[in-house]
């Protein structure tokens, strides 16, 4: 069975949620933004970082539990915490 991942997919517009706000997420984050993705962020709490991607895209961030009712509307959701729940 083939072991596919790495995507070629245009992100332009499309509306991306990231989970967590540690290093990985920082860099997921990132680059979403710079495919030009619609990027939004579900972390408690906000990580600094955040204020310096604000003004790179038009973007949101959520504070709080992060449910998968959040998840319908989003083309690519990546989960990047190390919270088991």
């Amino acid at each position: 069975m083939p072991n596919y991942y790495p995507m070629m997919v245009n992100l332009t517009g499309r509306r991306c949620l990231v989970v967590g706000g540690g290093r990985v997420a920082e860099r997921k984050v990132a680059l979403l933004i710079e495919c030009g993705a619609s990027v939004e962020l579900s972390a408690p709490p906000r990580p600094r970082s955040w204020r310096r991607w604000r003004p790179l895209a038009p973007s949101a961030w959520r504070s709080g539990r992060c449910d998968p009712p959040i998840f319908p509307g989003r083309f690519l959701v990546f989960v990047a915490t190390d919270d088991p729940e």
